[in-house]
């Protein structure tokens, strides 16, 4: 099949939520919506949205590559078996040095459309035995004790049974004192997932685990800025640890060392697409892992299509509760949530089907 239409639409998205991105709160969200079509005229889309403070790229980046990327594929036929995701996509990009948001986005829009062209889903066109539904993470998203302890309650009693809560603050009391009020309501009936995001002097980290009460804690994300420090981290305390920002650093081989390690987080934008997301999920199924499937902030469209891989790579509560965040969004809902399963919708969307209102049409100028 040869890509015969490459179309891109910028989107700016308004934020309900406050979201502190290289140090400043953000009241939008921004990124691509890519368009292709094949001669058999099915159509696939993806998504390129590098987040500011945590992609090496920034969109302007990303928005003059995908005009180079548009020149070397129109008209070219689309090589065979990519849906393995086993270096495929590697062996047809790499000599273009795709930036990581950019790859991602044009790898899932080349699937979409080859899916669609075999009228099957997404996640099944990956892997043919892929669930139909994941358990979902609840990301708690206040810090006020009343506010924070109703929002449990309130995804308690919609089915939830993880939860994850962001912690790191300098002062460690101020994160025993939140995971307290989520176990207050919780009383251990649900797991609860803490992600420190790098904000800890191993001193800090480890005063933390200390005190810490670890009952129905699943994992601790990436507590230490020095991740040289997390082998001696991880003997030492012997607390349960997930890796996020570390598998875009180290090799999937490193992790043997970590003897506590439970989970990888894996953020396909970050990692660079679909197909190096599917190698972490191998090096964790091999090493007796949980391969968690997290989102960047993308669009409603963004997470729909990682509903499809988290179903394709083995069923772990995924991390895709972050459209709250939005007071607008390209779609109504990205999945359906039921029970505190997160349940994929058709990926099989047009332009119509996206709220013209917030995107435009990228030309270059």
């Amino acid at each position: 099949m040869k890509i015969t239409d490459f179309e891109m639409y910028r989107y700016t998205l308004p934020l309900a939520l406050p979201l502190v991105l290289e140090g400043k709160e953000q009241r939008s969200r921004e990124g691509i919506i890519l368009f292709i079509r094949g001669d058999n005229h099915k159509t696939g889309l993806g998504e390129i949205a590098p987040l500011p403070g945590f992609s090496a790229e920034h969109l302007q980046d990303a928005e003059k590559q995908l005009f180079m990327l548009r020149d070397k594929v129109l008209n070219t036929t689309i090589p065979d078996d990519l849906e393995s995701l086993t270096f495929r996509f590697e062996t047809w990009v790499r000599t273009w040095k795709l930036y990581p948001s950019v790859r991602c986005g044009f790898e899932v829009a080349v699937l979409d459309l080859l899916a669609r062209s075999q009228a099957r889903p997404l996640r099944c066109f990956i892997h043919e035995d892929a669930a139909d539904r994941v358990p979902g993470t609840i990301l708690l998203s206040h810090n006020t004790r009343k506010v924070m302890q109703r929002e449990v309650s309130d995804a308690l009693h919609l089915g939830a049974c993880v939860f994850k809560l962001k912690v790191g603050d300098p002062d460690i009391k101020t994160d025993l004192d939140r995971v307290m009020w989520v176990k207050e309501v919780t009383e251990d009936k649900a797991l609860l997932r803490l992600d420190a995001n790098r904000q800890w002097e191993y001193a800090q980290a480890a005063s933390f685990v200390k005190a810490v009460d670890l009952q129905g804690i699943e994992y601790l994300e990436e507590p230490l800025k020095d991740i040289e420090q997390l082998e001696e981290f991880s003997a030492v305390t012997q607390v349960p640890l997930a890796l996020d920002e570390t598998t875009r650093e180290w090799q999937p081989k490193r992790i043997a060392g970590l003897s506590t390690l439970k989970a990888l987080v894996l953020k396909p934008m970050f990692l660079g697409g679909w197909e190096k997301t599917m190698g972490w999920v191998r090096a964790a199924q091999d090493a007796g892992l949980q391969a968690v499937i997290s989102s960047s902030f993308e669009s409603a469209v963004g997470i729909r299509a990682l509903a499809h891989l988290a179903c394709a790579a083995g069923g772990a509560a995924a991390g895709l509760d972050t459209s709250k965040w939005y007071s607008d969004n390209l779609l109504d809902e990205p999945f359906e949530c039921t029970s505190g399963m997160i349940i994929p919708g058709p990926f099989d969307l047009e332009k119509s089907d996206l709220d013209f209102q917030l995107i435009r049409a990228v030309h270059n100028d």
